[in-house]
């Protein structure tokens, strides 16, 4: 009976892996498209830039096949989202990701403006950070002090497998200064001020994700900045070598992350089956993260992988989800005002608020104290 048990346990895990890779192609892809975006180099992999180049040279060509692959996910998950129904369609509609943001509290359709402004200020934190891979190679000066630096302390290695052991940990690294970020912004006030936009929406809907402010960024930027630079003109220099175990890494790695954050903020539910899981980081468990239940406060704070919330026993499991009643910061004075005004303006009002307070505030323990 066990054996049976366990026969169709391993058969249900199958299905789903299988219907994962299926659901993971429009991803893959868009991993794919960015990837050669961000890289000049990818002539070291003709097989992508043959790929790539299939959406055409004309620059009319490669707008509309951008745009494709921005709304293809969204589509995806939309109709999984009404399939996966048995109500009427009208129903359905209104039940999906996209369908929740009439019911989210505060702007309606507050999420599709949060998204045009994310399309504008995308690039502002990366103006000022090394963040990006391909600013290894389009600062000269930059690439060739790293690879002498890095050169006389270890000869750049011929071998795939160690290539890839060291590329594995630079991930690692950048993945656990993501994490500790995160829980920075939800500890420390001052920042808190600033991400309390991004729990600010009272449903899930994919678009939410886009909830930020472009001053959040721009302060977390000192946070991690020497080992995030050298993490990333590390992966930037072996994938420019030409290493093909690497490359593979970062594709698939950057797969996930885009399904995390973009599932992870929708309504469908997915969960990764045993032992997937106790490596990577469920995305419908970051509905815990965004819940407004006091018992999920602090949770989750990791971004595709599961690993730093484990070692640092900030993880909580699939079976939390059913105490989820209700999602969003209550009370968020970002729902209380036109996006525009939220994203621009607020910001700098609560921080300046802040700031006011903590000089009062040490006054008047000087006052006490003199």
């Amino acid at each position: 009976m066990k054996f049976e048990v366990s026969l169709l346990v391993l058969k249900k895990n199958l299905i789903g892996f299988v219907y994962f890779l299926l659901f993971s192609i429009p991803f893959l892809i868009g991993a794919i498209w960015q990837f050669r975006a961000n890289n000049p180099f990818i002539s070291k992999f003709p097989v992508i830039d043959s790929l790539v180049n299939l959406s055409g040279s004309s620059g009319i060509y490669k707008i509309f096949f951008t745009l494709f692959l921005i709304s293809l996910p969204f589509l995806l998950i939309t109709t999984l989202e009404i399939f996966r129904s048995n109500e009427n369609f009208k129903n359905r509609l209104f039940s999906t990701s996209l369908g929740r943001m009439y019911f989210s509290k505060g702007h309606k359709f507050a999420d599709i403006w949060y998204f045009s402004f994310e399309l504008i200020f995308a690039k502002f934190p990366k103006i000022l950070t090394f963040l990006t891979l391909g600013v290894a190679i389009f600062n000269s000066k930059v690439s060739t002090w790293f690879t002498n630096f890095y050169s006389s302390i270890l000869k750049i290695p011929s071998s795939q497998i160690i290539a890839l052991i060291i590329f594995i940990i630079a991930i690692l690294i950048l993945n656990l200064i993501s994490y500790l970020k995160h829980r920075i912004v939800h500890t420390v006030p001052f920042f808190w001020d600033l991400h309390e936009l991004h729990h600010s929406p009272t449903e899930m809907t994919i678009l939410s994700r886009e909830r930020k402010t472009p001053f959040e960024g721009a302060f977390l930027v000192v946070l991690g900045l020497p080992f995030e630079a050298v993490c990333s003109l590390l992966i930037a220099h072996y994938l420019k070598e030409g290493f093909v175990l690497p490359l593979i890494i970062y594709i698939l790695y950057f797969c996930l992350d885009n399904i995390h954050t973009t599932v992870g903020h929708s309504s469908f539910k997915l969960v990764y089956p045993k032992p997937f899981n106790y490596i990577l980081m469920s995305p419908s468990l970051h509905w815990i993260h965004h819940s407004s239940n006091p018992k999920h406060f602090r949770s989750n704070f990791g971004n595709t992988l599961s690993i730093w919330d484990r070692v640092f026993d900030t993880y909580l499991d699939e079976t939390h989800l059913k105490e989820i009643k209700s999602y969003g910061f209550k009370n968020s004075e970002y729902n209380k005002h036109h996006p525009f005004y939220s994203v621009m303006f607020l910001p700098i009002i609560k921080m300046k608020k802040r700031l006011v307070r903590m000089s009062k505030k040490r006054l008047r323990k000087k006052v006490i104290y003199q």
